[in-house]
């Protein structure tokens, strides 16, 4: 019998729906089955009045509930994945130790990536201008895109994703530098393409609003002079995690 604490009672629940063997990913529903707010309201307010003879009908009951299931977002069918930002740039690597992150003076923006660090523990507070601003929280970040070389010898080029602190203004480095993830692509060739993808090792990974987002390109088999990489990226994140928290 379900009882006042609905913890106790959500097994339970959850085994008279599974138990239905349903075994469909998805409903689908299209356009017309989605009602809008204004006429659930009033459907509710004309067939679910109190005082009224006969009560309140099964076949009313039922219609306002498929409405309400049909014009919600439900976590187990809707993929919540937003893109967030994109990002290009043509790198200047002059030495196998650097990490690349774009430009500290020229902004976001610059599609021309100077600026640097030897340190992935040491993101400079001037360099977070080159970096992205979270607007709102999201789970399970990916960067996705490309990268290529136009001289130099072939080899492995790094790409790392981190998120940080914003600069507060009177430290050297931003705080709290967070790994999200990194993968090492192989470049087989020069003007060769190559396709890379960066997840994190759980899809509950929570970036939360107001970090800054980094990416940072190494080129490891740097050998001499200018060498230059060809960099695009996509970043996504979805709006909410895999379980669902109330508050």
């Amino acid at each position: 019998m379900p009882t006042d604490d609905y913890t106790e009672s959500a097994s339970l629940y959850a085994a008279k729906f599974n138990g239905q063997g349903r075994s469909l990913t998805s409903a689908a529903v299209n356009s017309i089955e989605q009602i809008d707010r204004d006429n659930l309201l009033h459907f509710i307010e004309k067939n679910f009045q109190t005082g009224v003879k006969g009560g309140v009908s099964v076949e009313n009951l039922r219609a306002v509930l498929h409405a309400i299931i049909k014009s919600t977002s439900n976590i187990s069918d809707d993929d919540t994945t937003r893109p967030i930002f994109a990002r290009t740039g043509r790198i200047f690597s002059g030495a196998a130790n650097r990490y690349y992150y774009g430009s500290s003076t020229s902004g976001y923006q610059e599609t021309s990536w100077s600026s640097y660090t030897t340190n992935l523990s040491n993101l400079s507070a001037a360099g977070s201008s080159a970096a992205f601003k979270m607007p709102f929280d999201i789970y399970g970040p990916t960067l996705s895109g490309t990268i290529s070389k136009q001289n130099g010898a072939a080899g492995d080029v790094e790409i790392h994703l981190y998120h940080s602190d914003p600069d507060d203004g009177t430290n050297t480095y931003v705080a709290n530098p967070t790994l999200i993830g990194n993968v090492t692509v192989t470049l087989a060739s020069t003007n060769t393409v190559t396709n890379f993808i960066i997840t994190p090792n759980s899809a509950a990974f929570k970036i939360p609003a107001g970090k800054m987002i980094w990416i940072l390109v190494r080129n490891t088999n740097w050998a001499s002079g200018t060498e230059y990489l060809s960099f695009t990226g996509s970043f996504f994140g979805k709006e909410r995690s895999n379980t669902w928290t109330i508050a």
